[in-house]
């Protein structure tokens, strides 16, 4: 996806590299900070989300699997244990994949473009300057 948004700008790309951003590990801090974004405005409403539909869910189920049961503490618990966490994750993987992947991806392309405007005036500037030395 993000591809396609590069596609359209492959030739500023080598103005890129000279003045923007220049090395992977500039590339990496953007892209790492897109992610912490994205993550940071979701989770907290994910989380609880996912765990309220987790426990009524598991709830249920561990009631109907264990109504016969003569020891149900032991195994109740330890199966109910699983049967959230893997809920939880189930759940919030599914809840914010869509989400997740627009937000990084809008957040790559911010900083990209933010990049692209720092070299556009730089350029400009260079211009402004040779401009000002004729005079």
């Amino acid at each position: 996806m993000l591809h396609n948004h590069i596609g359209c700008h492959k030739e500023w790309l080598p103005e890129l590299q000279v003045g923007g951003i220049a090395t992977n590990a500039q590339l990496k801090q953007l892209v790492r900070h897109a992610v912490e974004m994205a993550v940071q405005e979701k989770v907290s409403a994910l989380i609880e989300r996912s765990i309220k539909i987790a426990l009524t869910t598991a709830e249920h189920i561990i009631k109907k699997d264990f109504t016969l049961d003569p020891d149900e503490s032991r195994m109740m618990r330890d199966a109910t244990h699983h049967m959230v966490r893997n809920l939880t994750a189930a759940m919030a993987m599914i809840t914010c994949r869509d989400y997740l992947a627009t937000t990084i991806t809008k957040g790559i392309k911010t900083g990209l473009v933010a990049a692209f405007a720092r070299v556009s005036m730089s350029h400009q500037l260079d211009a402004y300057l040779e401009d000002l030395e004729k005079f």
